[in-house]
């Protein structure tokens, strides 16, 4: 817009105030000599208090009910709290934040925030700082053992020949997501029940050298199994329940598997149904083909979990999840497995290979 457009734009807007002016002032000269020819010829009775004007109820409400913080406000506090934690141990011990240290933080940091936003936060409680430092405590050991995981598998695709450069190192990545979640569920529980999973540093917030117990990586790739089995399963479930396309709902059912490996529960019904929404709008979105399935995948994956968040945080009323009382929360309970929704039949071993690997995506 040009300087003479904003110029007479503002000289629009001004008009209608100086007219309302003049004419405010003009009737208040009328009602000043009308109030006093009424007086002249009512002396001796007492004036009338005024009529007071009630605002409307919509109003009031409006006035005094404060408004709901969205789930990416809340979650961005999350963050920060987990943040300043770190920072404050990590200044006792005196270590100099370099880019990549602080870059380390803010990673572990919202992984924590996420765990903290579903089990306590959706709630109705607050985590306690004891807590809040083993969330902490499995952020840390779950972006080890990303590293240490996409490693391992990308050795072993070389080995056979089966690496393909850059395009598999995504499909790396998220499959070493997946399995990092799982042990990390795992070195939380077993933690819980009084045991101190090998390479545990008690002492911290942000322990380095956790190295796994041997038998928690095993556990790990044993549920995968299982769960990939089941996946099927549960996709042709939801295929008929939730009258999703065949794509809308193995996307919902991988959804499911991911949050009950992640958080050791089945969601509700209503999480379910609202998972089926965000998938069937999901597989409606046009990606961009040029980026590449596996990339699509991942981007699919974020938007889908963003979506879940805000929707949780919208059906609750969470306007005052600073003042939540704390609770004690029960991580001892038995791991629920995709099989609750699928089949109950032993499944048999198999083997993991490439296309095994595939079926995560």
């Amino acid at each position: 817009m040009s300087h003479e457009k904003e110029a007479s734009t503002q000289a629009t807007t001004l008009k209608p105030s100086t007219l309302d002016t003049v004419i405010f002032e003009k009737k208040t000269v009328k009602d000043e000599a009308t109030e006093n020819k009424a007086a002249e010829n009512s002396v001796g009775t007492s004036p009338q208090k005024p009529v007071e004007k009630t605002p409307p109820l919509d109003h009031a409400l409006h006035q005094q009910k404060p408004l709901s913080p969205t789930g990416e406000m809340i979650f961005e506090e999350l963050t920060q709290q987990c943040v300043r934690k770190l920072y404050a141990n990590l200044g006792d011990e005196r270590r100099d934040f370099t880019p990549d240290l602080i870059k380390d933080i803010d990673r572990q940091s919202e992984k924590a925030a996420n765990f903290i936003f579903h089990a306590h936060t959706l709630k109705g409680t607050r985590s306690t700082d004891k807590q809040t430092e083993h969330f902490l405590q499995r952020a840390k050991y779950e972006l080890d053992r990303i590293t240490e995981i996409r490693d391992d598998i990308i050795a072993g695709w070389k080995t056979v020949d089966s690496y393909r450069g850059e395009k598999d190192e995504l499909i790396a990545h998220m499959m070493a997501e997946r399995q990092a979640s799982v042990e990390g569920r795992m070195y939380l529980e077993a933690k819980h029940r009084g045991l101190k999973p090998e390479g545990f540093n008690p002492a911290g917030f942000n322990p380095t050298g956790l190295t796994p117990s041997p038998t928690i990586p095993d556990l790990a790739r044993e549920e995968i199994k299982q769960n990939r089995a089941t996946t099927v399963i549960l996709a042709e479930e939801l295929a008929t329940k939730q009258r999703l396309s065949a794509s809308a709902a193995t996307l919902c059912a991988k959804d499911i598997t991911r949050y009950m490996e992640t958080h050791g529960q089945k969601p509700s019904s209503e999480q379910i149904s609202a998972m089926a929404q965000i998938s069937k709008d999901l597989d409606k979105q046009g990606y961009a083909s040029s980026i590449g399935t596996h990339n699509i995948e991942y981007l699919r994956r974020r938007d889908g979990d963003l979506q879940f968040r805000d929707w949780s945080a919208s059906i609750k009323d969470l306007s005052g999840f600073r003042d939540f009382p704390h609770a004690v929360q029960d991580y001892t309970q038995p791991q629920a497995r995709t099989k609750s929704y699928g089949t109950e039949k032993p499944i048999g071993e198999q083997k993991e290979n490439r296309q095994d690997y595939r079926m995560d995506m």
